[in-house]
């Protein structure tokens, strides 16, 4: 992307929103890389020999978050290695004080930084994700990991998306705020 501005997007919302699908979509149209905390917080358990299984996920996260956001998010974007040639798409923002640190990261590293939050409903995310189990869902979206990411992220995202729309809708949403990468992203 020579003479673009460095980009990095972020992408918030609850499970089955769509942020996976979004991230991938993105880096395909962008030359992006993609890099998902979830994947980072499933790295970090298994090297420690922890268990995978989500609410150990979710706890590891919210402890290291806790214990020192500004380290975390380092530690991640050390792990997802971006580089200034490629966008980096960022999967899975769920606390405030993440997307700061992120904020904080992209002025150093002189690269645009956009927050994206997909919304969906409960009945259209339940089925992506669980089958259309509402009960299961609820009680994985219980845990303080993902209640952030639907009360507090809405209010600093740059763009709030509401994923029932077609894809198409959802790049052209994103091409006005970050109009230097339009023309990749609507091609």
């Amino acid at each position: 992307m020579p003479g673009l501005r460095r980009l990095t997007i972020a992408i918030a919302g609850a499970p089955g929103a769509g942020k996976s699908t979004l991230a991938s979509e993105l880096a395909a149209k962008l030359n992006g890389i993609v890099s998902s905390f979830g994947d980072y917080v499933r790295y970090l358990a298994a090297e420690a020999g922890e268990s995978t299984e989500r609410a150990n996920l979710q706890r590891i996260g919210q402890q290291r978050v806790e214990a020192d956001a500004e380290g975390f998010v380092s530690s991640f974007l050390e792990w997802a290695s971006p580089t200034a040639e490629r966008p980096l798409i960022i999967d899975g923002v769920r606390h405030l004080i993440v997307d700061r640190a992120l904020r904080t990261w992209a002025e150093s590293a002189k690269t645009d930084y956009l927050l994206i939050l997909l919304t969906a409903s409960d009945t259209a995310r339940a089925e992506r994700r669980y089958g259309g189990n509402e009960a299961d869902m609820q009680s994985i979206e219980d845990h303080p990991v993902e209640r952030e990411a639907s009360t507090k992220l809405p209010a600093a995202a740059d763009i709030v998306i509401d994923a029932k729309g077609e894809l198409r809708e959802t790049l052209e949403r994103i091409a006005e705020a970050v109009p230097e990468h339009a023309a990749m992203l609507l091609s």
